[in-house]
């Protein structure tokens, strides 16, 4: 059965003019490096979403050579050397960032 009201606001979400871009979106996900076969995709991906998006913020455990820019930024959390430590900070950065981006995306 349909959603009624619910499946017509989904639409119109979907249905936004050019000019009414989103405006910030955040990706979570464990490595993000240019030099790693497998995770060369991730970088490639989000440089053809910038143009629709005005802010990427990247959360990632394992940071490596990546291609930022205005507006992309990546927070590495391999900086951190203890556990605990990492996940202070990455509930630290979660709880600001999630409050500002309109999408998420998680790997």
């Amino acid at each position: 059965m349909g959603g009624g009201a619910r499946d017509q606001i989904i639409i119109k979400r979907m249905n936004k003019s050019d000019d009414q871009k989103r405006k910030r979106l955040l990706v979570i996900n464990p490595t993000m490096d240019l030099d790693d076969d497998n995770q060369y995709f991730l970088q490639m991906w989000i440089n053809k979403l910038l143009p629709d998006f005005e802010q990427i913020e990247v959360i990632t455990l394992k940071k490596g050579r990546v291609l930022e820019n205005d507006a992309l930024k990546v927070h590495g959390l391999n900086q951190f050397r203890w556990r605990l430590v990492k996940l202070w900070h990455f509930y630290r950065l979660l709880i600001r960032l999630v409050a500002r981006c309109d999408v998420i995306l998680t790997q």
